[in-house]
């Protein structure tokens, strides 16, 4: 039985609050956006490249 369910089934029988019962729901929700995140693999930056153009753009410059 999922967690959610069972959380469902204590309030219906009475075995837990309306505010119990949203506080561990809103944690069952937080844990699921949250974990993804945490076993995500590291990012890995790209080998630099030799040569090439630095373009800068920058307010109040002039062409000569």
């Amino acid at each position: 039985m999922s967690a959610l369910k069972s959380l469902e089934l204590l309030l219906t029988q009475g075995a837990i609050s309306r505010r119990e019962f949203v506080a561990r729901v809103s944690a069952l929700g937080l844990m699921a956006a949250v974990s993804p995140a945490l076993l995500a693999g590291e990012a890995r930056a790209a080998k630099p490249k030799k040569g090439g153009r630095m373009r800068i753009g920058s307010t109040g410059g002039s062409t000569s």
